[in-house]
């Protein structure tokens, strides 16, 4: 018992190690990526920065139509909507001014924390995987969550993205973690935090909310709880979730006249001060066969990654590559569906809750993306689509697995299969960086 007992710590010790690793390389990849890439190489980092700047020199909360953060070409700001993660990046800009009043110190300073936050993504997406998959699946859903290139950029400028990837990783973990434990108050406390974080970080990741409300209640009702504790323990979690991020709601209606959320009034300043082909009326729109053929492209490849301000692509077969991953997950994912009709794969009622709000939180993004280029302005920007990653890479790791268990009877060919796309996942990030890095040099 004792040599099975040493082999086992000595395995788990093996984990650990290889687990630390891994998050410090995400770590140094996206600090190095930061330090590499000029001011303003990315979407819209200048009028970040602006925000970023501001909260540091002031110590204040500015209107959102201030001209010091205000955009002359847009005539808006980012400061109508939450920017908790620029808030925190003046932290660090105001801890590297007491040593340095250099610009471009300043400008990574305040990229730090995008660099934290796609490290602490990847870290939690390693304990989501050890709660959804066994045996080498699991690191092929933590390559594939955190090895596309675009999810390593998000980690290197100014953006809420990063931030929102974090907070959306926080909340599957709970959700997994608070159905197995019956939403003890343990894991209703770590939700709340969790909702208040994310009402502060982007509203793309708000379906998040929403499919927060269906898992709670539906876990609930499946393990048949009283009314009076589902209803006790959901008021403990809006409650604290309100208590994170209702100040900012109470502010905005305040100072813009009961627009809470803000969009009406940057959307009302967009039109008054921005340049004429930047006014909402002016911009391009998702109006016909043509553009929509050119969103799916522009957007599926910035989802892979598309650097700058879509400027800079990777060579075709890292598209293609990820594009085949793809194909197989899905067609796999199709194929474990039709297995369940036929009653040969069993799944209980809280599997199939969690795939239900899965294929909500892919669908909430790509539904927004796609509305905001119709009915605003013209962005394919894959960007748009990441809060729901997670879901998607969960959907396309069960559908490998679900194709090689079914096609692939030897065990050890299988491992030879999902290590070699492991190597190939492991080596496109690395490939992307020397490749787009020259053309944005500081």
């Amino acid at each position: 018992m004792e040599v099975n007992s040493d082999k086992q710590e000595i395995k788990n010790t093996i984990k650990f190690a290889i687990a630390v690793n891994f998050i410090v390389y995400i770590c140094v990849t996206c600090f190095i990526w930061s330090i590499s890439t000029g001011y303003d190489s990315a979407p819209d980092e200048d009028l970040k920065y602006k925000l970023c700047n501001y909260l540091c020199e002031h110590s204040k909360l500015p209107h959102g139509g201030d001209e010091k953060i205000m955009d002359e070409e847009w005539g808006t700001s980012y400061a109508f909507t939450p920017y908790l993660s620029y808030m925190i990046s003046s932290v660090f800009m105001r801890i590297v001014k007491i040593f340095t009043n250099d610009f471009y110190s300043l400008v990574v300073s305040a990229r730090f924390f995008n660099v934290i936050c796609i490290t602490l993504y990847s870290f939690m997406c390693i304990k989501i995987s050890i709660k959804l998959f066994k045996g080498i699946y699991k690191y092929l859903f933590i390559l594939l969550a955190t090895q596309i290139p675009q999810v390593l950029y998000l980690g290197s400028y100014i953006n809420n993205d990063s931030f929102a990837l974090f907070i959306i990783s926080l909340i599957i973990y709970c959700w997994i973690c608070g159905v197995e434990n019956d939403w003890n108050y343990k894991y209703c406390i770590f939700l709340g935090i969790s909702l208040g974080l994310c009402a502060l970080s982007y509203y793309n990741a708000y379906g998040y909310i929403l499919c927060s409300i269906i898992i709670f209640i539906g876990s609930c009702l499946n393990k048949k709880n009283k009314i009076q504790n589902i209803l006790k323990k959901g008021i403990l979690i809006f409650f604290i979730a309100f208590l994170i991020s209702g100040w900012f709601f109470i502010r905005n209606f305040i100072i813009y006249n009961g627009d809470f959320l803000g969009l009406s009034t940057s959307f009302k300043y967009a039109e008054k001060y921005a340049s004429y082909e930047h006014k909402p009326q002016n911009l391009k729109k998702l109006n016909s066969k043509d553009n929509w053929n050119l969103w799916k492209k522009i957007t599926y490849k910035s989802f892979i990654g598309y650097f700058g301000y879509l400027c800079f692509l990777m060579p075709n077969s890292i598209y293609n590559y990820f594009k085949i991953l793809f194909f197989l997950g899905i067609c796999g994912s199709i194929l474990k569906l039709i297995l369940i009709k036929q009653n040969k794969t069993i799944e209980s009622k809280n599997e199939k809750l969690f795939k239900l709000v899965f294929l909500i939180s892919i669908i909430i993004p790509f539904v927004l993306s796609l509305y905001y280029s119709i009915t605003c302005d013209f962005q394919a920007q894959g960007r748009y689509l990441m809060p729901g990653i997670i879901p998607f890479i969960y959907y396309i790791v069960d559908g490998i697995s679900t194709l090689m268990d079914k096609y692939i009877k030897n065990k050890i060919v299988k491992n030879i299969i999902v290590i070699i796309v492991l190597g190939a996942l492991i080596v496109i990030p690395i490939y992307a960086y020397f490749s787009i890095i020259r053309y944005m040099k500081v």
